[in-house]
């Protein structure tokens, strides 16, 4: 197991394993990116001599259950069943027609294992028709799930919740990010030309989430991020050019008007080469106008 998993979370880890030895089901709050997932599959791995059976989401419940199906079947758990799921989900779903039926099914059959540990990635989803049958399965086993604290005042469900033991997830501290980052940073070999630079970005962007640090470290290259950490110097520059325009501007419309006059005045006296002049002069501001801006300074300096 890797041991960047286990960064800033000892003591959810402990709680949670000790809470399953006591019997009792473990809620995780905490908003997204704060690690959830990954510390409930942290728990998963610490657990897998056990009954346990790890279930993505409870919405929609159809899914939920046959993904429930699935991993009592893994497990060799599943009454009479044959080396064959496919086979095996068919006559389960013929013998029970309806959700209903499934999660009672479902129900029975772990009130008489014992010791199965469930696990739902994702228990937001609980509706009025699914809840009694949550209800249920916590009084057959051991539940741990997670949740958006948002969804805890869904549906009514506040008396669901109470029945197990919240734990709230928060975001790393400074110090739990930078160790997370520099065992990433070992682990997927990354290698920046300004290392310091390149670890401020990251902890900067990332803001304490498990997820975003991951995220970063391995989709992004660090030359992109070092890039990004100059956006200051850059937006400086951007500004004192639009300085330099502003600047240059009414210098640029005196010699344009002036060479647009110089050729009305030619026309009209019929000097040719005068006329010359003026279109040759408005030609040179123009072109020369780039130039310009890159040469005269700011007027705040």
């Amino acid at each position: 197991m890797q041991l960047d998993q286990f960064v800033g979370r000892e003591a959810e880890v402990r709680t949670i394993i000790s809470n399953v030895e006591a019997g009792h089901s473990t809620l995780i709050m905490g908003e997204e990116g704060v690690g959830k997932t990954a510390l409930l599959e942290i728990i998963h791995l610490i657990l897998e001599e056990k009954a346990v059976v790890f279930t993505e989401r409870v919405a929609p419940f159809g899914s939920f259950l046959k993904d429930l199906f699935i991993g009592l079947w893994d497990k060799n758990l599943v009454p009479e069943q044959s080396e064959d799921l496919i086979s095996d989900l068919k006559a389960w779903s013929k013998l029970c027609s309806n959700n209903d039926a499934k999660a009672r099914y479902l129900t029975e059959l772990m009130a008489e294992l014992k010791g199965i540990v469930l696990i739902i990635d994702d228990a937001g989803g609980l509706t009025l028709t699914s809840r009694p049958h949550l209800e249920a399965f916590l009084d057959t086993c051991t539940v741990i799930a997670a949740v958006h604290p948002t969804a805890l005042k869904k549906n009514g469900s506040k008396r669901f919740w109470k029945r197990f033991d919240e734990l709230r997830l928060e975001r790393l501290s400074k110090a739990e990010a930078k160790e997370l980052l520099e065992l990433k940073i070992e682990r997927y070999g990354i290698r920046a030309d300004e290392p310091e630079i390149y670890q401020r970005k990251v902890l900067e962007l990332a803001q304490g989430s498990p997820f975003e640090l991951e995220r970063l470290v391995k989709y992004h290259s660090s030359e992109s991020l070092v890039r990004t950490s100059e956006l200051g110097g850059y937006s400086q520059s951007f500004v004192e050019r639009d300085e330099k325009g502003i600047a240059l501007a009414p210098l640029l419309l005196v010699f344009s008007a002036a060479g647009i006059a110089l050729r009305y005045i030619a026309r009209a006296q019929g000097d040719l080469d005068l006329y010359v002049i003026g279109g040759i002069s408005i030609a040179f501001f123009i072109v020369a106008g780039p130039l310009l801006r890159k040469t005269l300074k700011p007027r705040s300096q």
